[in-house]
């Protein structure tokens, strides 16, 4: 059967034990109902010497459900403080001994709720006859070279496992380091293609603003120029309105003035025939003879002279 070893010390005020755990790699479950062999524990203060098997029955019996040991925990922490870990589940774990009236080794284990101890439990260590001193002394001995070994084939695989993975670590800071220059590289690409790209669809909008600038100037000026010349065309017609009253307005004052003319001539010769004496009447034979009156241009009739 495979074994593993444990060993520490339990510090008192007036002296040190230490402790030996000759453990057989089996996982503490004390919910079975069959009792179980887990170890055997052997304490020395290097003049008597002190064992106890340990057991399903024992760890029960001595170590109750309680404030100090949670019914969840009991297992792990019973086999961390056995083995000698210095916690479990972020709880300090802590031995004391001491020797009873019947010289019997009292092994009380406490758990800490932050800086309050608490008891969790304890159990008994009978004390060894003298004639087995030299047996259990030539097996602790036996024991720490086969601890001993183990820790050095164990650490020489956990300086491996350290050497594999700093190895790792750095093949991994090197690939991290390659991807940020790559990254870099791509960055600095995308920044200057998103600046060519920008400053191009600047140029863009600075000639679409530029071309509707002109198309903007043109258009006011096609503006102004319709309307001079729509004001031109209105000029002209008010011209040709005046033009057009002006000459109406002249034909009628010529007309004005010919019809005062024609009154004027008119009066002119009703008065000149006034003055005139009268004369005897002529019979006219034939109607060939010319009349004493004849038509003038302006219809008006006017006498002939008389010689």
């Amino acid at each position: 059967m495979a074994k593993s070893y444990a060993f520490y010390d339990v510090a008192n005020q007036d002296d040190t034990f230490h402790v030996q755990c000759e453990w057989f790699n089996k996982n503490v479950d004390l919910g079975q109902k069959e009792q179980t062999d887990y170890g055997v524990i052997t304490a020395t203060d290097l003049q008597d010497y002190w064992q106890c098997p340990v057991g399903r029955d024992l760890l029960v019996s001595s170590f109750p459900e309680s404030n100090a040991l949670f019914k969840e925990q009991r297992d792990n922490v019973l086999t961390a403080a056995l083995l000698g870990e210095a916690s479990c589940n972020g709880s300090r774990l802590e031995w004391k001994m001491g020797l009873s009236e019947n010289q019997e080794l009292q092994m009380r284990l406490r758990t800490f709720d932050g800086d309050i101890p608490l008891v969790a439990g304890s159990f008994l260590l009978s004390k060894v006859s003298r004639d087995k001193h030299s047996d259990l002394h030539k097996s602790w001995f036996i024991n720490s070279a086969i601890a001993s070994c183990a820790f050095t084939q164990a650490n020489k695989a956990l300086q491996q496992r350290i050497t594999d993975i700093s190895k790792t670590n750095s093949e991994l800071k090197e690939t991290i380091e390659s991807m940020n220059i790559k990254e870099s590289k791509n960055k600095f690409v995308m920044i200057d293609k998103f600046v060519r790209l920008l400053n191009h669809k600047k140029r863009k909008i600075f000639t679409l603003e530029e071309q509707i600038k002109t198309l903007n100037e043109n258009l006011t000026k096609a503006k102004e120029e319709a309307k001079k010349k729509r004001k031109r065309d209105d000029d002209k017609d008010d011209d040709e309105d005046d033009d057009e009253q002006e000459e109406t307005a002249n034909t009628a004052n010529q007309r004005a003035v010919k019809v005062q003319r024609t009154v004027k001539v008119q009066r002119t010769v009703k008065e000149e025939t006034t003055s005139l004496p009268l004369l005897p009447a002529v019979n006219n034979d034939s109607d060939d003879e010319d009349d004493d009156y004849y038509c003038s241009d302006d219809d008006i009739d006017c006498p002939q002279t008389v010689r």
